[in-house]
This record gives structure tokens, C-alpha cells and sequence, in this order.
């Protein structure tokens, strides 16, 4: 399977398309109160590293498609829950 990658044209619409899809969208569709970081609402959240070689250099428009399409596993630092 090939990951897709920023360069080769997927929109920061279809990015954040698939980013609610994962969190809000998904967080709705098993009924729990999750999905987005709002007072009240449980929090579950990851931090990146911005300096990583995968999505290093995406401009503050281009870091959600980058993130989305491109982020290794490496570049994740932290899983909180």
C-alpha cells in the first residue's frame, strides 16, 4: 500500500474531511462524548514533532494535509488519553 503525500495534490479539504472523521465523526458515531478538545468534553490528543523530516517544513495552511498524509510514527511524542 502507498501513502499519499501532500506534494501529490490531496486538498486540506479532504484533509479535514478525514481528520472529523476521526475524531468528532468518529467520537458521534459510538455515541461518546469525545472528538474535540472543548471544555466538558473528554480529551484525547496527540503532540507531533514539527521538526520531523515528514511534515518538517509545511506551512501553517499545509500542517493538517501533512499531518493527515504524511506524518511517520516517529514523529508522534506523546498520546494522552
Amino acid at each position: 500500500v502507498r501513502s499519499p503525500s501532500v506534494s501529490e495534490g490531496n486538498s486540506s479539504d479532504e484533509a479535514r474531511l478525514l481528520f472529523d472523521c476521526a475524531t468528532v465523526n468518529g467520537a458521534r458515531s459510538t455515541g461518546a462524548p469525545g472528538g474535540a478538545l472543548e471544555a466538558g468534553r473528554p480529551a484525547d490528543f496527540f503532540t507531533v514533532d514539527l521538526d520531523d523530516p515528514s511534515i518538517a517544513g509545511a506551512s501553517p495552511d499545509d500542517l493538517l494535509p501533512a499531518i493527515v498524509f504524511s506524518l511517520s510514527r516517529a514523529a508522534i511524542h506523546e498520546v494522552v488519553v
